[in-house]
């Protein structure tokens, strides 16, 4: 039987699974590193709070995030490691293992929400989502002088089929735009 945990908790303990697993499929995985000012699962957990927060920019986030979720990460350090190419690699490796960890748990539940359409087992259906946001004020502009609004993408395969009707895996993506 589960026992009931709070919302920071499930993030928390998922994440820590999904890193586990990611180090373990990887021999010598070179975007492992130690970061004193902020570590990979507090990287992924700010993440996730970032996506289900209704916060207005980053700074609203970050402040929003120490004081509800007692969360602290100084302003430079967190909007540095979100250009980390480092941390990219490090994402990708991760989010497999999510996307694994929740594939196992609805299968083991019998849970498939897309059972009830066959007309879809010829197709690759995915579920995505996204924000965009406007920039702020003391964003850079890119070479062409312009700026233009932050936003990301995720997805997740629903079902993904071969012409043989053979199921295949695809990982699900956050995807900057």
């Amino acid at each position: 039987m589960y026992e009931s945990q709070t919302l920071n908790a499930f993030i928390f303990d998922h994440c820590n699974k999904s890193m586990d697993n990611a180090v373990s499929a990887e021999r010598y995985p070179l975007w492992k590193r130690a970061c004193p000012g902020l570590n990979d699962i507090g990287f992924i957990r700010l993440g996730m709070l970032r996506c289900i927060s209704l916060v207005d920019s980053g700074r609203h986030f970050l402040q929003a995030a120490e004081e509800v979720h007692e969360e602290q990460c100084p302003l430079s350090t967190y909007f540095k490691s979100l250009k980390s190419p480092r941390r990219v690699r490090m994402l990708e490796a991760v989010e497999q293992q999510s996307y694994d960890i929740y594939s196992e748990t609805l299968s083991s539940h019998g849970i498939d929400y897309l059972k009830s359409f066959p007309e879809l087992n010829d197709y690759t259906v995915l579920a995505a989502d996204g924000h965009f946001i406007d920039h702020a004020c003391h964003t850079e502009k890119g070479r062409n002088g312009k700026v233009y609004a932050a936003g990301f993408i995720g997805s997740v395969a629903m079902i993904i089929k071969s012409v043989g009707g053979s199921v295949a895996k695809i990982k699900n993506s956050l995807l900057p735009t």
